[in-house]
């Protein structure tokens, strides 16, 4: 072979075994998955320890030393009895120190004490005069506030607050801290295109990524030249969210989500953590780790630029962006290098097809849904075994919940919040409290099932949100915690399995130790309508001994489930007004209640009802018990005096009579099982003594549907006395017949129509 081409050949093979052994150097850089590495070498902030706190008043055990003891769950308090403003409190270093910021973390549970108005002031080093920095006001929200000095303070030695108001008149903390800026990394800016490190400058070479000297950022630089960075949930924009309290106060309903913003990613106790945020324009944002096994909390400030946090918790974390300004603040964007990705469902993101993709690489026992209008932290495994579509799922949620938006009003007049509702997988029960709604892990086979969820599992889902959204106190006073909220509960229902209703339904006692189906709406016609016992305090299933100081709770919505079936879900009346519930709502939105009584507010409601549907209801009223008087100190989780006098009956009744009567003088017969008599208006159909079976022995008789048709309710007398009613359909599982009482003694049954009147069934009259 030519000595030329020989050579040729070996100088080529020589530059390629270079070229190559440069490649394997480079592919060794970098790992096949991003896995972040060490930030020790990362200063961070700096929280500067206390040594000393003093109060001018305490509650013995809840010293001002709770307050910077690193522990969130103890709490500093003033004195539960006669708390004097203001309330000093002082936090003391050990040596001067140069501060940037401070954060106020409220206590974790409850709202006494949460800061309202206070004078923040500072000890040089070397002075005993304190010197005034500014006023401020945390404005009574149970968020972590954060003061960022406008200069750094130089040679501090201790702070002063002079707090001037706080929640319900009291003064609380759970930790006061306070922390000098590390410095940022200089180095960066040659390697990222911006400030949180979320891309590379255009031409950064693989050397200049290789001789970084932050091993930490030199990884991530490293996953980005290589296309190996996984974004989807480390780089993310977060809204700014209105405030819980503030929303809570504009719809007069309890709090909202305080889990907005999740970021999919799990974080570990003990670990550092690294976040970079973009500009916050001033507002404070923060991060907050939770842990619902243990329900336990972490609150962590975030400053513009580089932050690096000590974690003293483990759990999901969430950015908390609460502030008033929700209108105006632009998002911003968040970088989340370390931890784990755990990973979210959003529907304005994600797609079914995605459901099982992001499941499955979930690392955490909880994972997050994000809705339009709720959102969902519910067990993973649960999820895995009875969820095969999060889109279909978290869909019947969103359905759920804008119902109730549209039933409360919040469509009609443009108040849906920004704010999500939010339920999440408890341990045990089925409840709702400041963040939502909590349903127990063996409930998961119904509620994490699409399915089951539009079904069985609806009037719960709808009964614990109901709770979050009842209007208080004009639609929830004393022995109505458990009935205006199953409003929704009963619409909600009826909209996705309208026969099969728990009211006309469910086989239950009917009161007289009868288990019927329907014998909830029995009971309620027979010891509410015949025996006039007062509304909230009416016999019924889970209420049969000591109900005279509040009722059966399914009972007592009886008559509120009829005013929704006569005026919202029977169509095409002349009288039909479908947003009736949702008027009231938005009246007692913009009332000024306080001051008033139970019985004035029961009142008030009755009175809202009249002049919305433009009828006179006070019949109605009388007949279900709702206006009649009453002194009763009533049953509620809280107990509450009802007073209603016979001269508040008779001022409302006078009222009432400018306006017309209602079409049907009996609505208070009404229910889903008579809703085609009613919308359809028609008239009573049947022949005397035929399609009738009476049992003298059982005392009772059965009525054929295919004879008697368009009954609302069937009555039985004796002689001139009403003595029972039954429900059309009461006993029949498919509505064919009705099971009537007719005792010893009874002279004759009626077939009451839509518009009142009677037609004789059996017997005389």
């Amino acid at each position: 072979m030519n000595k030329k081409i020989v050579l040729l050949l070996l100088l080529l093979s020589t530059v390629m075994l270079q070229c190559k052994s440069k490649l394997s150097l480079t592919e060794d850089l970098v790992p096949s998955n991003y896995d972040p590495g060490n930030p020790d070498g990362i200063a961070g902030d700096t929280q500067l320890k206390v040594v000393k706190g003093t109060a001018s008043a305490g509650q013995p055990g809840e010293d001002i030393e709770n307050s910077f003891d690193g522990d969130q769950s103890t709490i500093y308090h003033s004195p539960w009895n006669n708390t004097k403003f203001p309330v000093h409190l002082t936090y003391q270093f050990a040596e001067a120190q140069n501060v940037d910021y401070l954060v106020y973390k409220p206590r974790p549970s409850g709202d006494n004490g949460l800061f309202g108005q206070f004078e923040l002031w500072y000890l040089p080093n070397g002075s005993t005069v304190y010197q005034k920095i500014a006023e401020y006001d945390f404005k009574e929200e149970n968020k972590l506030s954060t003061i960022v000095f406008k200069k750094q303070l130089k040679d501090v030695v201790a702070f002063k607050f002079v707090v001037k108001s706080g929640k319900n008149n009291f003064v609380s903390c759970s930790e006061m801290e306070f922390y000098r800026k590390g410095e940022d990394l200089q180095e960066l800016a040659n390697i990222f295109a911006d400030k949180i490190c979320t891309e590379l400058k255009n031409g950064v070479t693989a050397e200049q990524v290789n001789s970084m000297q932050n091993p930490f950022f030199r990884t991530i630089a490293q996953s980005m030249l290589h296309d190996k960075y996984p974004r989807e949930f480390r780089v993310q924009e977060y809204q700014a969210y209105p405030t819980i309290e503030t929303t809570a106060r504009a719809l007069k309903t309890s709090g909202y989500n305080p889990f907005e913003n999740p970021t999919g990613i799990y974080f570990s106790s003990e670990s550092d953590a690294v976040i970079l945020v973009d500009d916050t324009k001033g507002e404070p944002i923060s991060l907050r780790v939770h842990d619902f096994n243990g329900n336990r909390d972490g609150y962590y400030p975030l400053q513009s630029g580089l932050n690096k946090i000590k974690l003293t918790n483990s759990g999901l974390g969430y950015i908390n962006f609460f502030t008033d300004n929700y209108k105006s603040v632009q998002s911003v964007k968040i970088h989340i290098p370390s931890a784990k990705v755990n990973g979210y469902f959003d529907k304005t993101k994600h797609t079914a097809a995605d459901w099982n993709r992001l499941l499955n690489a979930s690392i955490s026992g909880f994972f997050d849904i994000k809705g339009n209008y709720i959102n969902l932290a519910y067990t993973t495994a649960e999820l895995k075994q009875y969820c095969t579509d999060g889109l279909e799922l978290i869909n019947v949620y969103d359905e759920i919940t804008k119902m109730e938006y549209d039933i409360m009003g919040l469509t009609k007049y443009n108040r849906i919040p920004k704010n999500h509702m939010f339920a999440r997988t408890v341990e045990s029960g089925l409840f709702a409290d400041g963040w939502g709604a909590g349903f127990a892990r063996d409930f998961m086979n119904e509620l994490a099932n699409p399915e089951k969820a539009k079904t069985g599992g609806s009037w719960a889902i709808a009964h614990e949100l109901g709770h979050v959204n009842q209007i208080r106190p004009g639609l929830k006073w004393v022995s109505t915690t458990e009935v205006t909220n199953n409003i929704y509960s009963a619409l909600v229902r009826y909209h996705f399995t309208p026969n099969n209703m728990p009211l006309e339904h469910e086989r239950v006692n009917d009161g007289d130790n009868n288990n019927v189906l329907g014998g909830r709406f029995n009971s309620f016609l027979n010891y509410g309508v015949v025996k006039g016992e007062q509304w909230l305090c009416q016999r019924g299933q889970d209420k049969m001994e000591g109900y005279e100081n509040g009722g059966d709770h399914f009972v007592k919505l009886c008559p509120l489930w009829q005013l929704l079936l006569y005026y919202r879900v029977a169509e095409g009346t002349p009288w039909r007004k479908p947003d009736w519930y949702a008027d009231i709502a938005e009246i007692v939105r913009n009332t000024n209640e306080s001051g008033m009584s139970d019985g004035q507010l029961q009142l008030n409601f009755m009175k809202n009802v009249c002049n919305i549907v433009k009828e006179d209801l006070s019949d109605f009223f009388v007949k279900v018990g709702m206006l009649k008087p009453i002194d009763k100190d009533m049953d509620d989780y809280a107990r509450a005096q009802l007073t209603i006098s016979q001269a508040d009956c008779d001022q409302l009744k006078q009222y009432a009579k400018r306006y017309k009567k209602p079409a049907s003088p009996i609505i208070y017969y009404m229910t889903a099982n008579s809703l085609d008599a009613f919308q359809k208006r028609l008239p009573v159909a049947g022949s005397y003594n035929q399609g009738v079976s009476v049992d003298p022995v059982k005392g009772t008789g059965k009525i054929s549907h295919n004879v008697w048709k368009n009954v609302t309710v069937f009555e039985t007398y004796q002689g001139p006395e009403l003595i029972k009613v039954a429900m059309v359909g009461t006993d029949s599982e498919d509505r064919s017949t009705t099971l009537v009482h007719y005792p010893t003694g009874a002279t004759r049954i009626e077939a009451v129509a839509w518009d009142g009147q009677r037609t004789l069934v059996y017997g005389q009259r």
